[in-house]
């Protein structure tokens, strides 16, 4: 009976930590570039304060790294139009697109601007929370930038994952399903050492450490 007992502690715990294996984050890693030809609300370039469409939007040329290395290039991504001057602080999403059943995106959590004059180019940057279907978000630094030659606009902007990242916590997600396993353990192994007529005081019930 008590083979019979451990062999299920054995069980119970490896299950308690598949469970909470399970639950550990896997944050994004690699970087993300694109480019295209954007519309402004207002002329010269100098004057304009957002982007109000895009004519086009494509991942550049043989520019991914990481979770990004399997998508081809010149895919077509959907930007989402957004206020520079003043910076808007979140835009939600800044970009999205679908590949091999996977979504991937990006939304801003903070933006700077400026403007060069000499290059008449605007430049807008920041951090930003990346996603992917089946990952964990996971911050990242991203920039754009954005200039006219002739009566044409451009624009280049790249996303990459921290190299320490910071995700979303699951701390909660875990602790329970830690207390859910350690739970499951202790009920259990208190019916079988009952049933075998031994008394309960030798089991003793597990503490978290906080």
């Amino acid at each position: 009976m008590k083979i019979t007992t451990i062999r299920s502690f054995a069980g119970i715990t490896l299950l308690s930590l598949g469970l909470v294996t399970s639950a550990v984050a896997i944050p994004i890693t690699g970087s993300i570039s694109f480019n295209g030809t954007p519309n402004f609300n207002n002329a010269p370039l100098s004057a304009a304060t957002g982007i109000t469409a895009y004519d086009s939007a494509k991942i550049a040329f043989e520019q991914q790294t990481g979770d990004y290395s399997s998508l081809p290039s010149l895919m077509n991504v959907t930007f989402s139009p957004f206020i520079f001057a003043p910076p808007t602080q979140s835009v939600n999403p800044l970009w999205t697109f679908d590949y091999a059943g996977r979504t991937y995106s990006a939304r801003t959590s903070s933006m700077v601007s400026s403007f060069n004059a000499i290059s008449n180019i605007w430049n807008f940057g920041g951090t930003a929370i990346l996603s992917i279907t089946g990952l964990e978000d996971t911050l990242a630094d991203w920039n754009f930038s954005t200039g006219q030659i002739g009566q044409s606009y451009f624009f280049g902007s790249a996303a990459a994952a921290r190299a320490t990242t910071n995700t979303v916590p699951e701390t909660n997600g875990t602790l329970a399903l830690l207390a859910l396993g350690l739970g499951c353990l202790v009920i259990v192994g208190r019916s079988r050492l009952h049933k075998a007529g031994s008394p309960l005081r030798q089991l003793p019930s597990p503490q978290l450490l906080g």
